[in-house]
């Protein structure tokens, strides 16, 4: 007896096996072979599928046996190394043998069973990569590039690319709904869930009523059989289909079943009765999952699945026009606040949202976005809401047809949040909803509602951050917003000028922030370190370097703290201005030490070291919003200067360079100051090219411009200067950069002088700006257009403006001058500094003599006399920070400390 027939008894059927194989031993008669594994005398009398190798009845009980201490999910034959599926008996149809062999079978077959569940899954991850890879991400906002990704229902039916299992006896490849192999007629070894577990009752033969208690009851199992016909195999979690199976199956077998199903489901009460309960909501999600499949395969294979196509138009008929998948939209659509407030419906409408096309997901934006108020209100409601604008931004920019009407309805969005302030503050403490607003608002830019919401966010910097460690959600929201950049020229500049307002309402606490306890506060200082440097901002990164050093002391002793003086230290941009980095080092020396000290000047010397020249400018200016803004809003009478006008298009590099350089004619010298022309409005210099000031002559003052309000426009300036600075001093942020901008000279003399539209209503005792002037009504302030760039950001300040409202200028790139133009420029300015005269404040003017104001021309009619002062309005007190505001500043709709909007009574 060999060793084999030993060991075998192991196992309950050891005895039987022995003395089976002990009867049948003895010489090997004529035609039979000897076991492979025993040779000898022992008679072969079993033979492994589909290998087809012969052992005898104890190697196979002695391999089953010594498999339970192997992690192989089978039994495997010992020659071939492949899985054994079955035992075929050589002594023909023996009861012994074939009761011998039973158990052995069963066995195999669950192993088969096993095996085939495993490699589905496998294959389904690898389906689910790169269905990924091809849907791509949401777009990256660094960089501004907007990627097209593919429709829902592309990108659904590329996933699943191997759903497919093999005959092992005829080595024929069949799709997983198939119950028998399509050659040999063998069954499945791994039939579908569909095939094992049936439901109760067949779906074409129950009442819509009765299909959605079957739906609550028996979850995606009641709807297994429909979805297997159409060549989907489905269970709890996932569907497993391709494109080539479901055209397969829809050729093969009809589709009334499932269609059936989906005209009960298009009742919305239905429906929701469904979707609304953990089995049905899984049911439901899979039949979105296959009608998506369904339109793709009928979109490609039209003229071949005709049956199918028939069924599909007689549905549209009966559903006025609408497919499955839009059938089941619309009927979403009547409860849609209440799916995204469900803890399952939310995933219904998160699965509709990926399969739908780019039209249905317009029209789920227009039912959703109104409901943006409460829905922001609940966890599960922003989810939903980031979807819809996660997929608005990969899929929109690549149709024209929705492109534009999806983006006014975003607008609509943010203006719902920004006509009230309160609303507008609570919802953006939260760190999930506030992702929701600045998400909207980057997918609207530069729409208005989106730019009043941007810029009312940064204008409550301040507010956000809180004095408390555990108000992280306006943290976020602020790392959120300093996140966002433009996917084009004009939205780059408006979000810059926001991150700029940051720093502006933030400026006097960086040390403070960085010293703080709570880490989101020294992220929100990283974030912004970082911004001002990509955006080339060199006087706020100064402000905030000159912040950080007076507080070195302390951060020395905090690594984390000082890490961020380190960063303002070591960006690219400093290369701009190294003498201010030398400065600053100096002052970091005389208060840590040398010691600490000299580590941080070897990482800015590596930094430096590691390019030989400076970035190129990004943009033609710096922003409007810079560190001198606090300046000139404190004091009083000086307006907020405007942003500067780009190059002009026309003439080239040669025409701007050549314009910049030709002085401008000085004024004519009158002999009575009567027939002098107005000089025009003033404008604040460009890159260190001073507008001309019209000077005094033979100790005649020159006459001021006065507003239609009798309030006279005092002069601006372009950088922080002392009462004893020069007017036209030139900025010193980029030094380096040269614009070729040609000044308005002032009129010839006997040119018309503006007049007062007649048509114009009285104004009112205070000069607004003009974005609170068209709040409260002003047609006569009121901007003919949104202004541009910085100008709405600048006037949030609440500081007079009487200019006239910026146009939208033409782009063109910044031009460089040569070195003897810009020494020219330099002694043109030197000129106009020693003819101006010294820069007074407002209020430290005197009043000019009797005579003289008689004398002075007007800015407006001669004969129109200036309206009597009407009584100011009464005072008011600011809802959020409670500031009062009284005299002049009861006129302002907007709190001048923190923007926040006054409540009409």
């Amino acid at each position: 007896m060999s060793s084999s027939m030993v060991t075998a008894t192991v196992w309950g059927q050891g005895r039987a096996a022995v003395g089976l194989a002990a009867a049948m031993a003895g010489a090997v008669a004529d035609g039979e072979e000897e076991c492979t594994i025993c040779r000898g005398d022992v008679p072969a009398c079993v033979a492994f599928k589909p290998c087809a190798h012969e052992v005898c009845f104890a190697c196979v009980e002695n391999m089953r046996a010594k498999n339970i201490f192997k992690p192989d999910k089978g039994v495997k034959c010992p020659f071939c190394r492949a899985y054994i599926d079955g035992y075929r008996s050589l002594r023909g149809a023996d009861r012994e043998v074939l009761a011998f062999l039973e158990k052995a079978n069963q066995a195999a077959s669950t192993a088969a069973q096993a095996r085939a569940a495993q490699e589905r899954r496998t294959a389904a991850a690898a389906a689910a990569q790169r269905a990924a890879a091809l849907a791509g991400g949401r777009a990256a906002f660094a960089g501004g590039a907007r990627q097209a990704a593919p429709s829902g229902y592309q990108a659904s039916a590329a996933a699943g690319d191997d759903d497919r299992w093999s005959c092992q006896q005829c080595g024929g490849t069949n799709f997983l709904w198939r119950e028998f192999c399509g050659r040999c007629r063998r069954p499945n070894p791994a039939p579908p869930p569909a095939l094992l577990h049936k439901p109760l009752k067949d779906v074409s033969k129950v009442t819509p009523e009765e299909l959605s208690a079957l739906l609550r009851d028996k979850g995606w199992s009641a709807v297994a059989r429909p979805l297997l016909e159409m060549g989907v195999v489905t269970d709890a979690n996932k569907i497993t289909c391709s494109p080539a199976g479901v055209v397969e199956a829809l050729g093969a077998n009809p589709i009334d079943r499932l269609l059936r199903v989906y005209a009960s489901l298009s009742d919305p009460a239905r429906l929701r009765e469904a979707a609304l309960s953990l089995p049905g909501n899984f049911a439901i999600q899979r039949l979105i999952e296959a009608a998506a499949r369904l339109r793709a395969a009928l979109h490609a294979h039209a003229a071949v699945l005709k049956a199918a196509s028939l069924a599909v138009a007689a549905f549209r008929r009966a559903h006025g026009g609408r497919d499955p998948l839009a059938a089941l939209m619309a009927a979403m659509v009547p409860h849609l606040l209440e799916f995204t407030a469900h803890e399952k419906g939310v995933y219904v409408v998160q699965c509709a949202a990926h399969h739908c096309s780019n039209s249905e997901l317009l029209a789920l934006a227009r039912a959703l976005f109104p409901l943006a108020v409460p829905i922001t209100k609940d966890p599960k409601g922003i989810f939903a809401l980031l979807t819809l604008l996660d997929l608005a931004e990969q899929r929109i920019w690549s149709d024209d047809h929705v492109c534009e009407p999806f983006l006014a309805e975003t607008d609509k969005l943010c203006g719902l949040f920004v006509s009230d302030a309160r609303r507008l503050m609570f919802t953006a403490m939260h760190g999930l909803s506030g992702r929701a607003l600045l998400r909207a608002a980057a997918l609207a830019l530069p729409k208005w509602q989106a730019l009043r919401m941007v810029s009312k966010l940064a204008s409550s910097a301040g507010h956000m951050l809180g004095g408390r460690s555990e108000a992280r959600g306006g943290c976020q929201t602020l790392q959120e917003l300093l996140l966002l950049y433009g996917h084009d020229e004009e939205t780059s500049l408006l979000l810059r000028d926001a991150a700029c307002q940051v720093a502006y309402h933030l400026s006097g606490s960086f040390g403070r922030l960085a010293l703080s306890d709570c880490a989101d506060h020294r992220d929100v200082v990283r974030r912004l370190i970082q911004r001002m440097g990509k955006e080339q901002e060199v006087a706020w990164l100064d402000a905030i370097t000159q912040e950080l050093v007076g507080v070195a002391d302390a951060l020395v002793l905090r690594p984390a703290a000082f890490e961020l003086l380190e960063l303002s230290l070591t960006q690219e941009v400093c290369r701009l201005d190294i003498e201010g980095l030398m400065l600053h080092l100096d002052e970091v020396k005389r208060v840590i030490g040398k010691q600490p000290t000299q580590a941080l000047l070897e990482k800015v010397m590596a930094g430096l070291q590691g390019e030989a020249e400076a970035p190129k400018p990004k943009y033609f200016a710096p922003s409007v919003v810079q560190p001198a803004l606090r300046y000139l809003v404190e004091v009083k009478g000086v307006p907020l200067p405007l942003p500067p006008p780009p190059p002009p298009r026309g003439g080239g590099a040669g025409a701007g360079a050549a314009g910049a350089a030709q002085p401008p004619p000085p004024p004519a010298a009158q002999a009575q100051p009567q027939a002098q022309a107005p000089s025009p409005l003033p404008r604040a210099t460009v890159s260190g090219v001073p507008v001309p000031q019209p000077v005094t002559l033979a100790g005649v003052p020159v006459p001021q411009p006065v507003t239609l309000a009798g309030v006279p426009v005092p002069q601006p300036v372009s950088a922080p200067l002392s009462p004893q600075g020069l007017v036209g001093a030139a900025p010193s942020q980029l030094p380096t950069v040269r614009v070729a901008f040609n000044p308005q000279p002032p009129p010839p003399a006997g040119a018309p002088m503006l007049a007062a539209s007649p048509a114009a209503a009285a104004p009112p005792s205070v000069v607004l700006p003009p974005h609170l002037a068209l709040a409260r009504g002003g047609a006569a302030a009121a901007p003919a257009a949104a202004p541009l760039l910085g100008a709405p950001l600048a006037q949030l300040n609440g500081a007079p403006q009487a200019f006239t409202p910026y146009q939208q200028p033409q782009y063109q790139q910044p031009q460089y001058q040569h070195q003897p133009q810009y020494q020219q420029q330099q002694q043109q300015q030197q000129q106009q500094q020693q003819a101006a005269p010294a820069y007074q404040p407002y209020a430290q003017q005197p009043p000019p003599p009797p005579a003289a104001a008689a004398a002075q021309p007007q800015w407006g009619p001669p004969a129109a006399a200036a309206p009597p002062r009407a009584a100011g309005p009464a005072g008011w007190s600011c809802p959020v920070c409670t500031y009062e505001h009284r005299g002049q500043e009861a006129g302002f709709l907007l709190c001048a400390i923190c923007s926040s909007e006054r409540e009409q009574r």
